[in-house]
């Protein structure tokens, strides 16, 4: 058996490193088999294989393999050894750290560098060769305060330095060591009388190092745990010392902007005078090469004394449409302009005669404000600090935007203020490469797409659909008119929301990834200033559908999209610790601002797609978070506003409560084999067997977080629509074919069929039930319904769900261009989108693999003619 593995995007060039996961299905892969990873001329290639996940039965469903490789090939082809039970014959080599007694040591053969158990530095001894580039690194957080003074106002500084209290090596092999750093960030000068010892934000940094690599990838993470009415985050950083050798004019520095980089030493060839031959060792210079002057050069050399020494230069990204680049000569005199731009690409060389280090930054311009300082060009030791939050504007302010909710008139919620930030973080990437040279400009740009898109190897739609690794669906098959014509107007969808993150400028420390909930066609904005309507959260998972979208079709855009999406949801809509830790934020004017804090936000059924197709160490932590967080309940009470203290430890819906826990507990065991959690499930599922109405009642119970036991109450219902739109149907549907449970599924059949009946058949079977309101949003049970209608052998009601899914696809209408004295500026409009536009054709996509068994294709191909007049379908 083998698995085809293709770039996402183009083929890499360049040595690359880089981790992909792959799913198996049930029974096809066990601990023993033997897997062989093959280049497209069918040679063997090193790599290590993890598992991240198992099937019930204890075959293996997903796997991470991790390459390093000097030349990339094409595709690459996993092969499965079937009735082999040889043991692994994977990487060749020893692992590449060891633990000694000051800290971890990693050498991949060209690299080496030491991580300490303690103190303040993340990283020292940084040796290329033989050659010490960075003797150490550090984490900084720059605080400010405020104090009156005689009716005026003066601002304080304080640096808060890292203090690491925890490194463990969570990998290492000959492939890929990575190191796990802990801590918190603590006041850098304690000598102060008055003012106690500080400690507080917390952060974890992974280091990542590979096989032959030169490269040094960080994932840093940093927590808020301050109180925003007090403490203001000025600046977040990390700083590195860098050793440089040779002549000023010797020194070289590149700084990325929109397409190409400035390119400087500290002592530039250029003067008023350089010409002739001196031109063309200007020339060479810019191109990285060193210089050399002999004697008959005395002359020029003396010019070069007077001309000026650029010890600082630093670049500043202060919004999403600018930055400027700076320098100066000394630090007692100011820094001039060298170049204003739109977006810089995020990546920085600096270097000497002995070597450098470039410095890259994932998504620089989009999570602004970001910046690079680097300082004492002209010393033996200079200092770099990549910065996640620049100080070079305005603090970060994570207060709320008003003292009062507003439930009535903007959809908040609940009357409750409960807009904090004490738990949240953020989580950023960046890379730093040694290098023996100065990098040409064609080797920086290489280094620098890696960065921001990172070589990233994955399986085919077809493939991902066999395995059935996240549920039962179809893959688009592109040659076939009915799923050409559905993916063409997904595209569209796509492109639209594209097209809105760069025209309303959804970018941001803290907002980059989300979208706006709700749009405005009076205003001709989205709704960003209505609490319930502004930010998304996840509102309606169209998270969910970027993953399925890339699943189904391949789209890169969809993966990148999704990503980004996940990576900001996971980190900056959930609670970390705290009291609401497991649980998120609605949909509000601040990502944290919504007194709603529910599981659904932060459920692993949203995060678990980036974990699983790379392996993302940072996203299985937060997995590990949630596991557990219906116990946070029992200090929120989901239904708090609803229900009356009772005898109940705490209360749940079926959804989005209940459901959100399934999809946590069948990612704590599908991980760890951990049946304690698989047997929550069950009991949730063994409780409902028993209600009135089984899954159609409710959706409201008592809930005891110890057992997961749900507890009748009552079968009144509010807004039932609920129980499938926020993907709740996507994580029961595929923990069905993960249980096997008869009871489970018939009651997934009888919700989904009783969903789709009229408002009179309804009155007939449950009168108690038939309340309209109960049974909104259709299109989020599309799937449910197909294998409802699939259960019963019913092609009428195939052929309805499939009726309502052509008419959702057909609603999106075209862009207009709205220009008017009333709005700021011009704007591309389609009034009718919204957050959920998006996720009708993934529910389209899980319910056709049961719509096939019913209808005809030329069943399929009839309604869309009739709706869409492409009579050439």
């Amino acid at each position: 058996m083998k698995v085809r593995l293709n770039w996402l995007e183009e083929m890499a060039k360049g040595r690359t490193s880089t981790s992909f996961g792959v799913p198996w299905d049930r029974g096809c892969l066990f601990k023993e088999d033997e897997l062989e990873l093959r280049d497209s001329n069918g040679e063997a290639v090193d790599f290590h294989k993890s598992i991240l996940a198992y099937w019930d039965d204890g075959s293996i469903k997903w796997t991470k393999q991790t390459i390093s490789v000097e030349t990339p090939s094409p595709y690459y082809d996993l092969v499965l050894h079937e009735g082999i039970k040889s043991g692994e014959k994977q990487e060749d080599g020893k692992a590449m750290a060891k633990e000694e007694s000051d800290g971890i040591f990693v050498d991949t053969g060209v690299l080496r560098a030491t991580i300490p158990y303690s103190g303040h530095q993340v990283l020292k001894d940084v040796y290329l060769g033989d050659e010490l580039l960075c003797p150490a690194a550090e984490l900084i957080v720059l605080e400010e305060s405020q104090h009156g003074i005689d009716g005026g106002k003066a601002l304080e500084q304080e640096t808060l330095e890292s203090k690491v209290t925890s490194v463990k090596l969570e990998t290492n092999h000959a492939i890929e060591t990575v190191v796990k750093i802990t801590g918190r960030h603590i006041t850098k000068k304690q000598n102060v009388p008055y003012r106690p010892v500080k400690e507080s934000m917390p952060f974890e940094l992974r280091l990542y190092f590979y096989k032959n690599s030169s490269r040094i990838r960080g994932v840093y993470t940093f927590f808020y745990d301050g109180n925003p009415h007090k403490e203001v985050i000025k600046g977040i950083g990390l700083t590195y010392r860098q050793n440089l050798q040779g002549e000023l004019y010797n020194r070289h520095i590149r700084i990325a902007g929109d397409s190409g980089y400035l390119t400087e030493s500290p002592k530039q060839l250029a003067t008023i005078r350089t010409t002739g031959k001196y031109e063309t060792m200007f020339l060479e210079q810019l191109d990285g090469k060193n210089v050399e002057f002999g004697e008959e050069d005395a002359a020029f050399v003396d010019l070069l004394k007077d001309s000026a020494t650029w010890d600082d230069y630093r670049i500043v990204q202060d919004s999403a449409t600018h930055y400027h680049i700076q320098k100066r000569t000394k630090k007692e005199c100011c820094f001039i302009r060298a170049k204003n731009g739109m977006r810089s690409n995020g990546c920085a060389y600096l270097g000497g005669t002995n070597g450098g280090i470039f410095l890259g930054l994932r998504h620089f311009w989009e999570k602004y404000p970001s910046a690079m300082d680097f300082s004492h060009l002209t010393r033996e030791e200079s200092q770099v600090t990549l910065w996640f939050w620049s100080p070079y504007g305005e603090a970060m302010d994570l207060r709320h935007y008003d003292t009062d909710t507003h439930v009535r008139s903007s959809y908040e919620g609940f009357d409750e203020l409960r807009s904090t930030p004490f738990g949240i973080a953020n989580t950023s990437e960046f890379e730093l490469i040694l290098w023996e040279h100065t990098p040409g400009a064609e080797e920086l740009k290489e280094a620098e797409k890696k960065i921001q898109t990172p070589d990233r190897l994955v399986c085919t739609p077809q493939y991902y659909s066999e395995a059935k690794a996240f549920g039962l669906w179809e893959a688009a098959d592109k040659k076939n008119p009915l799923d050409a014509w559905i993916l063409e107007k997904e595209e569209q969808v796509l492109s639209v929301f594209s097209e809105q993150v760069e025209e309303h400028q959804w970018y941001g420390f803290w907002n980059y990834g989300d979208i706006m909930r709700m749009y405005d066609s009076v205003r001709h904005c989205w709704k960003y200033d209505l609490g319930g309507c502004a930010w998304n959260n996840s509102e309606l998972v169209p998270d969910m559908w970027l993953w399925y979208m890339f699943l189904h079709s391949g789209s890169h855009t969809a993966f990148r999209m999704a990503e980004a999406y996940t990576r900001h949801g996971s980190e900056v809509d959930q609670y970390h610790f705290g009291p609401y830790k497991g649980l998120g934020s609605r949909h509000n004017v601040l990502h944290w601002g919504c007194g709603c804090k529910e599981p659904r936000i932060a459920m692993a059924g949203l995060n678990r797609f980036l974990y699983y197709l790379t392996g993302d160490e940072r996203m299985g932590d937060i997995l590990d978070e949630v596991a557990d967080a219906d116990f946070s309940t029992l200090g929120i009470d989901p239904l708090r506003t609803i229900v009356e203290k009772d005898a109940y430890p705490t209360h749940a819906r079926t959804a989005p409560d209940w459901s959100s826990y399934c999809a946590n507990w069948m990612t704590k065991w599908e991980r760890y084999q951990d049946t304690d959690y698989r047997d929550k499930i069950i009991k949730g599922v063994e409780c409902l067997v028993k209600m009135p109405y089984r899954l159609l009642g409710g959706p409201m119970f008592g809930y005891d977080p110890k057992t997961g036991e749900l507890m009748h109450i009552s079968d009144a219902n509010q807004s039932y629509h609920m129980c499938n739109c926020f993907g709740s149907i996507q994580v029961w549907m595929e923990l069905s074919y993960m249980l096997d449970s008869t009871s489970f599924d018939q009651m997934l059949a009888e919700y989904g069929w009783f969903y789709f009946l009229s408002e009179e058949k309804k009155q007939d079977i449950h009168p108690e039930l038939a309340v309209p309101s109960m049974w909104g949003m259709p299109l989020m049970a599309m799937q449910v319904g197909a294998y409802a209608a699939k259960c019963k052998n019913d092609r009428v009601l195939a052929k309805q769900i499939w009726t309502l899914a052509v008419e959702e696809m057909e609603k999106l209408n075209d862009k207009k261009t709205i220009a008017s004295l009333k709005i700021p500026s011009t704007v591309e409009e389609v009034s009718n989108i919204d957050c959920c536009s998006g996720v009708i054709y993934m529910n389209t996509f899980l319910a056709l693999p049961y719509l096939r068994q019913l209808l005809t294709e030329e069943d399929l191909l009839k309604e869309i003619r009739e709706h869409d007049g492409k009579h050439d379908l």
